[in-house]
């Protein structure tokens, strides 16, 4: 599954908490125009962040608001759960062929008696 710029970009921001705009967004490509859009979303801003224009070279300390670290973990817990399911349909798929062998033995054995 692949994951949404959002999603790298929240991930970027756990690691790195001081970065500029360009930096992350070369990092994960996410064009500048979406950072700028989902920024109020994803971050809670200081009052230089607030700002319409914000240098796209200044390092600044980005801080993830709640919702967003919320909402990350609801994407790792789908994302595992979607593993596990995957991992469950091919353990069910193994034990029917298992089974299916089992019974062809039985059944050779049957008739080879």
């Amino acid at each position: 599954m692949n994951k949404h710029g959002y999603i790298e970009l929240i991930e970027y921001a756990m690691k790195e908490r001081n970065f500029s705009i360009e930096e992350v967004c070369n990092a994960i490509r996410l064009p500048e125009s979406d950072f700028m859009f989902i920024r109020h979303e994803i971050f809670a801003l200081s009052a230089a962040q607030e700002q319409p224009t914000v240098h796209k070279n200044e390092r600044l300390e980005w801080k993830l608001s709640p919702q967003a670290i919320f909402g990350y973990i609801q994407y790792q817990a789908y994302t595992d759960a979607v593993e596990s399911s995957r991992r469950s349909q091919k353990l069910a798929i193994w034990a029917l062929y298992i089974s299916a062998l089992s019974a062809l033995g039985s059944i050779f054995t049957g008739i080879l008696v």
